[in-house]
């Protein structure tokens, strides 16, 4: 049983290789995150005289060896536990449809971890994922630039036409926060989400 949880480097351009964990994180987060895998990892040697492989790819959007992973067709070529950002490509319907649909994946969350998760139904109802950790994201608005065109209260108001050309996301390698277009089909119902993108 695999294990996907929601939040030394191999140099790039070595082979791939199995891996006990594969871990992405947010940027800023990223250090701290690779340090305390190491320690754990440390540990556990020290206890069991097992070494975990374990890769936390390295600077921020930089392409990775382990990118394409969620591409595998067979469940042994993928890490034994997975820590995805966001709604990436382990919640690609293929990647859904060969693995996680068929219950290759199970939730290590078993009790309450935190109260505030609990009521934010941050619990997966299949018992696939394992929400750790989440990071606001913000609007910051320039004012001056809207000019006439009112405040934005809600990310699905960013639907609206009037605020076309007025908005700049985050990204690198025209890759964008998937996490905002969820958030839009949820709070909106609407799957327009595609136009908006061309914004």
């Amino acid at each position: 049983m695999k294990q996907l949880l929601l939040n030394p480097g191999i140099t790039k351009g070595s082979a791939p290789q199995h891996l006990h964990f594969l871990g992405y994180s947010a940027c800023v987060f990223k250090h701290n995150f690779k340090d305390g895998i190491d320690k754990v990892s440390n540990n556990y040697f020290k206890s069991s005289g097992i070494k975990l492989n374990c890769h936390i790819p390295v600077g921020c959007g930089n392409d990775d060896q382990y990118d394409s992973v969620w591409k595998a067709r067979n469940i042994d070529n993928l890490p034994d536990v997975i820590a995805s950002l966001g709604f990436g490509d382990f919640f690609r319907k293929d990647f859904v449809d060969r693995f996680v649909d068929i219950k290759y994946f199970k939730s290590i969350w078993t009790a309450p971890l935190n109260r505030i998760f609990e009521v934010a139904g941050f619990r997966d109802p299949n018992e696939a994922y394992t929400v750790y950790a989440v990071m606001p994201h913000v609007m910051l608005i320039d004012k001056r630039k809207l000019g006439h065109i009112p405040v934005p209260r809600k990310w699905g108001d960013l639907l609206d036409p009037q605020y076309k050309g007025k908005i700049a996301l985050n990204g690198t390698n025209n890759k964008w926060r998937r996490h905002l277009f969820c958030i839009f089909i949820r709070n909106t119902g609407r799957k327009d989400y595609l136009d908006w993108q061309q914004m």
